[in-house]
């Protein structure tokens, strides 16, 4: 392995003759592609990896290129003002002010900060910005470079020179965005970073709604080097309970269905042991089949069963009749399946402005039963 000294140097002057020079070693190294699984005994491998590239360096940024090619063999050697470091970032203001101390000594014209393994397109567009250099920062930028800078705002938390260009990336870029049936829950799991790092309510719920719906638990995502700051837990929590209603509540079904001698409209029996037996071989097949070790009761924290399943399961009980009833497992649990439908995942921003990102604490999902508020 070559040694940091005998590594080639890539120099981006942002401001020349600035007091900082920042040192991108190990450029390129972070990995920002979630990777996910469906079904409890499925490996993460069995599914194909979008790369999620970035764009051409182009314009000022054509100087990169040959990072993208082998970014081992070099290290970013970029020229930076203290000030406007200090103005825009808090981290940075607490690298500079505290007792921190690094690289040059009294005699050299400028000290040096060490950051390892970031994009460097990403992290260079994000201090262009700080610096106020907008030539050339894209206007529809990749998902994949939207997301390496979204990683670069949050850890150096500089979220207001990058605010121009929130809208225009979230909602006029045709590179963002899942419609609400889109499962690929990489593309989706990106955009709901994105959103939260940018304070996208908008897009920010439909992406929760996707995950909330389509998620089989935690355990079958990989977010790999994107922080999920609680979301996903939280999202989870609210998961687990709406899945424990519908359990439950075909629990109810199935012992009224043992125990009834007519059906609710007044059939005979036999309407009664069809719907039981429709309703068995459909459990049978979503659970027995996912995790048999829990079947007939499933229990917390549902890993492996996602809402949408559980949904298409119902729906795809054989039917006593022809026409819709309140026979059927699905005319049984009609009010609790469209509270479901309708739930959705939202939030509210109750912090300052100054303070960007959304506060999970105001998570919440509505309409899971008839009586259910927060957790």
């Amino acid at each position: 392995m070559e040694s940091m000294e005998s590594m080639e140097s890539i120099t981006y002057d942002i401001a020349p003759g600035g007091d900082i020079e920042i040192v991108l070693n190990k450029p390129n190294e972070q990995n920002i592609i979630p990777r996910y699984r469906l079904g409890v005994d499925t490996d993460y491998t069995h599914f194909q990896c979008p790369e999620f590239k970035n764009p051409p360096c182009d314009g000022r940024y054509a100087v990169l290129s040959k990072l993208y090619e082998d970014p081992r063999n070099y290290k970013v050697l970029i020229r930076v003002s203290s000030s406007h470091l200090k103005f825009a970032s808090r981290t940075f203001r607490v690298m500079l002010e505290g007792p921190w101390k690094e690289g040059a000594s009294s005699s050299e014209p400028f000290r040096q900060i060490n950051a390892t393994g970031w994009d460097a397109l990403a992290f260079v567009i994000v201090l262009d910005a700080i610096h106020g250099r907008h030539l050339d920062i894209p206007d529809k930028p990749t998902l994949g470079l939207l997301t390496r800078v979204a990683t670069v705002i949050d850890y150096y938390e500089c979220h207001e020179p990058l605010y121009v260009y929130f809208d225009r990336w979230l909602n006029h870029n045709p590179e963002v965005g899942c419609r609400m049936n889109d499962i690929l829950f990489q593309k989706t799991l990106l955009c709901l970073y994105v959103a939260w790092v940018f304070s996208d309510n908008v897009m920010f719920n439909k992406m929760a709604r996707v995950i909330f719906r389509h998620s089989e638990g935690l355990s079958a995502i990989d977010t790999s080097d994107v922080p999920s700051g609680g979301v996903l837990e939280r999202i989870d929590k609210k998961r687990q309970h709406a899945l424990q209603n519908l359990f439950q509540s075909l629990e109810g079904v199935e012992m009224a269905l043992l125990t009834e001698k007519k059906c609710p409209e007044g059939h005979s029996s036999d309407c009664l042991c069809r719907t039981l037996g429709g309703l068995m071989r459909a459990k049978f097949k979503l659970v027995y089949f996912n995790n048999p070790l829990q079947y007939p009761h499933v229990q917390a924290p549902y890993e492996g069963y996602s809402i949408a399943s559980f949904l298409d399961m119902i729906e795809n009980v054989e039917k006593p009749r022809s026409a819709p009833s309140s026979c059927a497992v699905e005319g049984r649990m009609r009010t609790i399946i469209r509270n479901v439908e309708t739930c959705f995942v939202d939030f509210t921003q109750e912090e300052s402005t100054e303070d960007y990102g959304i506060p999970f604490d105001s998570i919440r999902v509505e309409n899971v039963d008839s009586d259910s508020g927060d957790d």
